[in-house]
């Protein structure tokens, strides 16, 4: 009987150290509004749920050793504040069939969770990597892009497309809070990739952007650790989805664990910024009896009573460098002496260049006041051909017995100028104008209603392009809450929005398109 007893003692106490277990992550530290510093953590227990009951007795703050004061404790829910989220996909050949599909379908309840102050961009990375929709709290709009993602690629380019996803969600500087999720198998195929790694994590560290992986592979697990460490290594959480109807799962708990990271504002008192970096720590206890340390380094930027210090400690010393000018004056006067020859020479040198300069600067001004003046007139034939034509589609065209001719690379990156005026952005619009510069549709105009339009060659379409570079049927535009929408029907050369390859994209103002060797420019009215 004692040695049951002895053994459900053993057991019980096995179960309390298991469920006891806590994790605390240290993420970055915004200083820009310093004195007051906001540094984000996160607290896991040992299933990876967030422990979300902690408060400000619960954490403890030190700067160089300084004690700091004024401690509130928030999170991203509580607070109100909001996050920039990139979504990073990987469409190689590898996600095809089932693990594509119930990625899609694990991820709509993720958006339909968003915040109205969260914002969503959605990329993808196969051979290469492509933004499909920037940051957007338009929820059906993103529910749409990632329908259409379809993986084709051959190769896996993992680490480049994390990268320029990082880059891009650090380029956007309108909210602190960022987040990366990168899904894939783990696997980098590409062989011209100049990324590994480390840059990712490097990048990621830098930027305090936790990474979130989820990893799903059919058949090399092994490649999965890189995802793993990308993870563990940036502050986020990696998730192994055996199977893929773990994926709804994993995307519930990223959820739960991002709007669950701590937010703690903090003064430090007795402490000047001073553009260097300094030594915090942050103690954090759980209600499992565990206690955290963790340790960062933080820059402190310069502020104004720092600057007034280095000020007067230099007016301390006023009568030395007094003493010093003094005597450079004197070098100086007999110095002149020397030099003035030379230096007549040079501002007579510099006078004779300055002249040039202007006179090829004038010659600039007119060429352009020329181009201008070329451009005004050209716009002006168009508007009165506008009033007067009337609007027919293109004559069908019979149903060649080739493929479309794919475009030479250097024609891919031609970029339409001063195709269309400046116009402000207008709300709701109830048109589409469409004018074609450049292809065998050159000088034909559109005018798309709310009821939409395909673009194609092939007869049937609203809009006919009778080129070989356009596909059969190449992109549809749509009409979606007071928008025009423009959409790639799966065309072979694409469809490039000033200049850039997208698959669907929100014309809100005036702007150039291309399909195949076809340019011009859409305005909507």
């Amino acid at each position: 009987m004692k040695h049951r007893i002895l053994l459900i003692i053993l057991l019980l106490f096995s179960i309390s150290m298991i469920w006891g277990q806590s994790e605390a992550r240290y993420i970055k530290s915004e200083t820009g509004g310093f004195p007051i510093m906001v540094s984000s953590v996160q607290v896991l227990d040992s299933s990876q749920e967030p422990i979300s009951t902690l408060k400000e007795p619960n954490f403890s703050i030190t700067l160089d050793g300084k004690n700091a004061e004024s401690l509130k404790v928030s999170n991203y829910e509580e607070s109100g504040m909001g996050l920039q989220i990139m979504l990073c996909v990987d469409s190689s050949g590898s996600m095809s069939g089932v693990p594509i599909n119930a990625f899609k379908k694990a991820i709509i309840p993720f958006v339909n969770k968003l915040r109205t102050v969260d914002k969503l961009a959605i990329s993808t990375f196969g051979d290469d990597y492509q933004l499909l929709a920037d940051f957007s709290n338009e929820k059906n709009l993103l529910k749409r892009t990632l329908e259409n993602i379809t993986p084709r690629s051959n190769y896996t380019a993992l680490y480049y497309g994390s990268y320029k996803a990082l880059q891009h969600l650090v380029a956007n500087d309108e909210q602190p809070g960022k987040v990366l999720i990168l899904v894939s198998d783990g696997k980098d195929e590409n062989p011209a990739s100049s990324y590994d790694e480390n840059d990712v994590i490097n990048l990621a560290k830098e930027n305090g952007i936790p990474i979130f992986a989820m990893g799903y592979s059919r058949v090399q697990e092994i490649f999965l650790q890189s995802l793993e460490r990308m993870a563990e290594k940036t502050g986020g959480d990696f998730y192994h989805a055996s199977k893929t109807e773990e994926f709804q799962d994993y995307f519930e708990k990223v959820y739960r664990q991002i709007m669950n990271i701590y937010l703690l504002s903090y003064t430090v008192p007795g402490m000047n910024g001073d553009g260097n970096d300094h030594n915090l720590g942050i103690k954090v206890s759980t209600p499992y009896n565990t206690t955290h340390q963790l340790k960062a380094s933080v820059t402190l930027p310069i502020t104004r009573n720092q600057v007034a210090q280095k000020t007067t400690k230099k007016s301390s010393n006023i009568w030395v460098i007094v003493g010093v000018i003094a005597l450079i004056l004197v070098v100086g006067a007999v110095a002149y002496m020397l030099i003035n020859k030379a230096t007549n020479k040079r501002k007579a040198e510099e006078a004779r260049r300055l002249n040039e300069l202007e006179a090829a600067k004038e010659r600039e001004l007119a060429a352009e006041r020329r181009k201008a003046e070329e451009l005004e007139e050209r716009l002006k034939q168009k508007d009165e051909k506008l009033e007067t034509d009337v609007f027919r589609p293109a004559a069908a065209a019979p149903e060649p017995a080739f493929q479309p001719r794919v475009v030479p690379e250097d024609r891919e990156r031609t970029i339409i100028t001063g195709g269309t005026s400046f116009v402000p952005r207008i709300e709701n619009p109830q048109s589409l104008r469409m004018e074609f510069m450049f292809g065998s549709q050159s000088g034909k105009i559109y005018t798309i209603g709310k009821e939409g339009a395909t673009i194609g060659r092939k007869e049937g379409n609203s809009i006919v392009i009778s080129d070989q570079t356009v596909s059969s049927y190449h992109a549809k535009i749509s009409y979606i809450d007071g928008a025009f929408i423009i959409e790639d029907l799966g065309s072979t050369n694409g469809v490039f929005i000033n200049g850039n390859r997208v698959q669907i994209h929100k014309i809100t103002d005036s702007c150039t398109f291309k399909f195949g060797e076809a340019e011009g420019d859409f305005d909507p009215r």
